[in-house]
């Protein structure tokens, strides 16, 4: 389905919960209304303002990335998982050590944004059989001078929005049939919001600050003041469980290795690591398999 209806590789696994949520609005009614430009525009994502305390921190702690470099990935782990019952319950910890030596090494606010946001670093691009990879996004930021803030607001408006947020609700929307509406992607909106002070958008430990403000007046805090919930759905669970088939048919290593594009063996290690739960981020076995889903689809 998914093939299908994006018509290319595309990996945002929220794409399932927009399409079931617009098959069941499109019954309703012919039009809707979504909120998305919010986050970027009034700075109301979590990892702004912690990636921003993150790169303050880390700018005095580069020295450490040597030594933990020392430490692989899979000892680290062992490490981990001896010490896991007083520790954070991560189901992609050795992602996690991976970004932060990779985030240790970051010379400035670009970089950790960067890596912060990625799956695959580059050199598990390399490891992929990847020859050619995207390093940067087409949009070179080191020539900007923003506010942290308002610096990673405007490198979301210029790549996560436009390429994965948008394509996401109008190819799932027009699927059904739907006609979907972006309310805060007015021009005369976005050109406001574009000169507001960072303060107006997070201020004291308060995201959409200004925006909240506009709410109090109609609707009960109650329903406002709640921890922000993405529209994710269980791919860790589901595939390790009852869709587990769907993985050992399309990531296995014959396939992988019968269509050349992919290294068999990294993919392998990735698969038979994440169903042993050694610490693998599952969204990358699911990026290479929405691939290979579309790859079917549309190359065979």
């Amino acid at each position: 389905m998914l093939p299908q209806i994006y018509d290319e590789p595309f990996g945002d696994s929220s794409s399932i919960p927009t399409y079931l949520v617009s098959k069941l609005a499109v019954k309703s009614v012919k039009v809707a209304l979504s909120a998305d430009g919010g986050d970027e525009q009034f700075c109301g994502y979590t990892r702004y303002w912690m990636v921003k305390k993150i790169n303050r921190i880390i700018s005095h702690l580069s020295f450490f990335a040597r030594p933990f470099e020392l430490i692989s990935p899979e000892h680290a782990f062992k490490i981990y998982s001896f010490f896991k019952p007083i520790l954070p319950k991560w189901t992609n910890f050795r992602d996690k050590y991976m970004k932060f030596i990779n985030v240790l090494k970051a010379e400035n606010l670009f970089d950790c944004y960067d890596i912060s946001n990625k799956y695959f670093l580059p050199q598990e691009f390399r490891q992929l059989g990847l020859k050619k990879w995207i390093e940067k996004n087409q949009v070179d930021m080191r020539e900007i001078t923003l506010d942290p803030l308002t610096f990673m607001m405007f490198y979301d408006m210029k790549t996560y929005l436009p390429d994965d947020i948008l394509v996401k609700v109008d190819r799932a929307t027009m699927s059904v049939s739907l006609e979907g509406r972006e309310p805060f992607l007015d021009h005369r909106i976005v050109e406001f919001t574009c000169k507001l002070p960072p303060q107006m958008k997070y201020r004291d430990g308060v995201s959409k600050y200004l925006l909240r403000k506009i709410l109090y007046k109609y609707i009960p805090p109650k329903l406002i003041e709640r921890p922000k919930m993405g529209f994710g759905v269980p791919i860790y669970e589901w595939f390790k469980r009852e869709l587990r088939p769907l993985y050992e048919e399309y990531l296995n290593k014959s396939r992988i290795n019968r269509e050349g594009i992919f290294n068999p063996e990294t993919v392998d290690k990735l698969l038979k690591d994440y169903f042993d739960g050694k610490g693998v981020n599952h969204y990358k076995l699911w990026l290479i398999f929405i691939f290979e889903m579309w790859y079917e689809k549309w190359m065979h």
